[in-house]
């Protein structure tokens, strides 16, 4: 993500000092043009004087890590025993209604592990005894968000 708004920042720089300056005709056969005018995304100091230093641009594009990169989303369904299960999710908010079901792979509805408000740190659980070995799909659902993780139960 970074280096995506890192290359995004640059070419915005880049395309911001094209348009100041004269345009270059792609067809034209006069390469030390062009040339001349390629070097600046080579080159670490611009002809206006200001200088792009790579670090400093990626401090400046940083976005809060905090905010950006939490995601709703299942972070794994995890067992001890192959009979009870537990499914661990990371939500941007908590005070959302959520929905947690498993499904086979058929697409049936085996479980409805839990339907609420989402509480934070918890890890819902779930009985597997009844279920036979085999992939299943835990969905994971809210307002406007869905998430589904595939698991095995092997005995």
């Amino acid at each position: 993500m970074k280096l995506f708004l890192l290359l995004l920042s640059t070419t915005l720089l880049i395309a911001l000092n094209y348009s100041n300056s004269q345009t270059i005709d792609i067809n034209s056969k006069n390469s030390e043009l062009i040339s001349s005018k390629t070097s600046l995304v080579q080159s670490s100091q611009i002809s206006d004087g200001i200088i792009i230093d790579s670090k400093e641009l990626s401090k400046t594009a940083n976005i809060d890590q905090d905010t950006s990169t939490i995601k709703n989303e299942i972070l794994r369904v995890y067992t001890s025993d192959n009979l009870n299960f537990k499914v661990k999710i990371r939500l941007k908010e908590y005070i959302i209604p959520i929905k947690i079901s498993i499904y086979n792979m058929l697409g049936n509805l085996v479980e409805e592990v839990y339907s609420g408000t989402a509480i934070e740190g918890v890890d819902y659980p779930f009985v597997a005894s009844n279920l036979p070995n085999g992939f299943y799909l835990c969905i994971l659902q809210g307002p406007n968000f869905r998430d589904a993780e595939k698991f095995t139960i092997s005995r």
